[in-house]
C-alpha cells in the first residue's frame, strides 16, 4: 500500500503530464495494485496442522498435490506393513520397524510444511514483484523526460 500511494503521489504531482495522462497512469497503478492481484500466502501452522489431522492434507492445502499423495501413500504403506506383520504374528517387527516407519512418515509429512510453504510463498511474492517491476518500468518509460 505504501508503494502504491507513493507512486500515485508522484504521478499526481508531476508537472510533465497532462490531466488525461495522469488519469491513465493512475488507472494503471490501481490495476497493478488491485487486491485480486496480490498473492495469498499460505500459513505454515495451518499446513502442519492439516498434515497432522490427515497425512497429505497440508501439502494439498499448499497445492503440492503430488507430495500430498506421496505422504499419504507412505503412511498408508507403513500402516499396511504393520498390519501384515500382525497378521503373520511377527509382533516385534510390527512394533519396531513398522511403528517406526509409520511415525517417521507421519511426522515427516507434517514437518515438510516448514520447508514447502515458505518456498511456495517466496515464489508467489517473487513472481508478483517481477510483474510489478516490469509494469512499473513500462509506465516509467511512458513518462516524458
Amino acid at each position: 500500500k505504501e508503494a502504491s500511494s507513493a507512486i500515485r503521489n508522484f504521478i499526481s504531482t508531476s508537472n510533465n503530464l497532462s490531466a488525461e495522462e495522469k488519469t491513465k497512469h493512475l488507472n494503471k497503478i490501481d490495476d497493478l495494485y488491485n487486491e485480486k492481484r496480490i498473492p495469498v500466502l499460505k500459513s505454515i501452522r495451518k499446513a502442519r496442522t492439516l498434515s497432522l489431522i490427515f497425512p497429505g492434507l497440508g501439502q494439498a492445502y499448499n497445492k503440492d498435490y503430488l507430495r500430498g499423495l506421496e505422504s499419504l501413500s507412505f503412511v498408508s504403506l507403513a500402516g499396511l506393513y504393520i498390519g501384515y506383520n500382525i497378521i503373520n504374528t511377527t509382533y516385534f517387527t510390527a512394533a519396531t520397524a513398522g511403528l517406526y516407519s509409520l511415525l517417521y512418515f507421519y511426522f515427516g509429512g507434517a514437518n515438510q510444511s516448514n520447508k514447502l510453504v515458505p518456498e511456495k510463498n517466496y515464489r508467489k511474492k517473487y513472481n508478483y514483484n517481477n510483474f510489478l517491476r516490469t509494469n512499473l518500468i513500462t509506465i516509467q518509460n511512458e513518462f516524458p523526460n
